[in-house]
């Protein structure tokens, strides 16, 4: 269990190393010179690991500015932007100049979009702190902000430096995040890896005695090996959108205030096997077990006022995967194979309004 690990992400124009291990951050003293960094961090982390991060400063002895956010939605913005682009030009920082990420999904988007912008791009490190973002937002070089009520509608593609996946931040993660995480891992199950999905329904009957880095590793392999076939999203890649089409209009039409990202992914994973099904394409009884595994979970319920026509219609309209009046929607053939189909919004619409 004491073991760390190193996956190369072997991307064709920009790869990096990926760190997975406990207590592991002292690999920055070897992966940085001493150009100017700033340091994005989640405030609720700062708090949890003041100790830890402050260690961190001293570790790496450069100019160093920290920044403590909020870690919500709203965070992720055109606006936070502006503020990290003014806080790097009062810094002078230049285009060999270090942002560091410290945080989940939004600190890791938003700084990353910051990064990949300034002087038309900078060195970048993430250091997921959430299971989610040590699984998936950190891995792959997606970043983007929210804009207009539309989650992720400005962003780009930008690979980091590196990702340093410490476990031990997980250990103060509250247990609704750590499910949150558990979305996407349950989601590579379902996508390609079957023996990973049984292996996650073995872990949930334990329930303390998890083996995360067992889990970050096997997900971050599966997610830099689909990443490396189409680093842009063209193809292959498009098959990591499992469930996020369902998932995208949940968050949306709830304001991104109801559901955690992953909470509304595993309602994804359902609705994504649901629409399968009724399209002949998924048997009756790899339906049940990819439902009895998402409900052995405590998701939150989906509120009635979800069921909205007319707002369903209008996120599902600005679904990034959009095609003409047909949505580009990955689904499950069996456990550990998926693929790409082309749905109507009817289609997608109604499994919704179930």
């Amino acid at each position: 269990m004491n073991q760390n690990f190193k996956i190369n992400a072997k991307i064709k124009d920009r790869s990096y190393p990926i760190y997975i291990g406990n207590d592991n951050l002292d690999i920055l003293s070897k992966l940085i010179d001493k150009s100017p960094i700033i340091i994005v961090v989640d405030e609720k982390v700062f708090k949890l690991h003041k100790n830890k991060l402050t260690n961190l400063k001293k570790l790496i002895k450069n100019k160093v500015e920290i920044i403590e956010l909020t870690a919500d939605e709203q965070t992720k913005s055109l606006k936070k932007a502006e503020e990290l682009y003014h806080v790097a030009a009062k810094n002078n920082m230049t285009r060999s100049s270090w942002f560091l990420a410290i945080g989940g999904g939004v600190i890791g988007d938003l700084t990353g979009m910051v990064a990949s912008t300034y002087m038309r791009g900078t060195n970048l490190i993430h250091i997921p702190t959430t299971l989610l973002a040590q699984v998936d937002s950190s891995i792959g070089g997606k970043v983007a902000v929210n804009y207009e009520g539309y989650k992720n509608l400005i962003g780009s593609f930008y690979q980091p430096n590196a990702v340093i996946a410490d476990i031990d931040f997980l250990e103060t993660l509250p247990k609704r995040e750590l499910v949150s995480g558990l979305a996407e891992v349950i989601k590579y199950g379902i996508l390609c890896d079957r023996e990973l999905f049984y292996f996650i329904k073995d872990q949930l009957l334990l329930e303390n005695q998890w083996n995360f880095k067992k889990l970050v590793k096997k997900s971050c392999e599966i997610k830099t090996n689909i990443v490396a076939k189409d680093e842009f999203d063209k193809g292959t890649r498009m098959l990591l959108n499992l469930g996020h089409t369902f998932a995208h209009a949940l968050e949306g039409v709830t304001e991104y205030r109801y559901f955690k990202h992953g909470e509304a992914v595993m309602w994804g994973l359902v609705l994504s096997a649901n629409l399968s099904y009724n399209l002949g394409i998924l048997a009756e009884k790899e339906l049940i077990e990819i439902k009895n595994l998402l409900n052995s979970i405590d998701l939150p319920k989906i509120p009635q006022y979800v069921k909205d026509k007319n707002l369903l219609f209008s996120h599902l309209l600005h679904d990034k995967k959009k095609n003409g009046n047909k949505l580009t929607v990955i689904l499950p053939e069996k456990i550990g194979e998926c693929r790409i189909y082309q749905c109507s919004l009817d289609e997608v619409l109604k499994v919704l309004l179930e």
